[in-house]
């Protein structure tokens, strides 16, 4: 067993493994009395009512507040994306955002299922109404409408500053 000086200057002593990572006397102990350990836990868990409601006032504070990257990641999607999934080019997307058909949203936002499905909509629409010279816009007032009102209510979408 070796003697080594650990980050603050105290000593402690190490012992050299087979696979070259030395362990040190309380990890040693700890691999010793690991399960002595866990079941001390689990019987203050089922017998003592006090300590189980602390661990589950803990759990609970913690699943609520644990940090992002532990997170369920989200999928996803920028305006390109969302203009592939969509059928229409970005530069329908834009045409559209300056005729105020859909409303203008900050960088980084990212869109999810709903914003695809009422952007195909519109696309589809428009498309149709394509030859409908005087009444396009009458007739795709209703699809406009439900876009302004959908577009950044939509439940599950996203605003992330990207660092791009």
């Amino acid at each position: 067993m070796d003697t080594t000086l650990d980050s603050v200057g105290v000593t402690k002593d190490v012992e050299p493994l087979t696979d070259g990572v030395k362990k040190t006397t309380y990890q040693l102990w700890y691999l010793a009395n690991k399960e002595r350990l866990s079941q001390i836990r689990k019987d203050k868990y089922y017998n003592n009512p006090e300590y189980r409601e602390k661990l589950r006032k803990q759990s609970s504070i913690y699943r609520k507040c644990k940090p992002t990257s532990i997170r369920k990641k989200s999928k996803k999607i920028t305006i390109l994306k969302l203009c592939e999934l969509a059928g229409c080019s970005i530069h329908t997307y834009r045409k559209y955002s300056l005729l105020k058909w859909i409303p203008t949203l900050p960088k980084g936002v990212y869109f999810n299922e709903t914003h695809i499905s009422l952007l195909k909509d519109l696309c589809d629409a428009a498309i149709a109404s394509k030859y409908l010279r005087n009444d396009r816009l009458a007739y795709l007032a209703p699809y406009i409408t439900a876009i302004q009102q959908g577009w950044g209510n939509v439940s599950g979408a996203e605003i992330i500053v990207d660092n791009i």
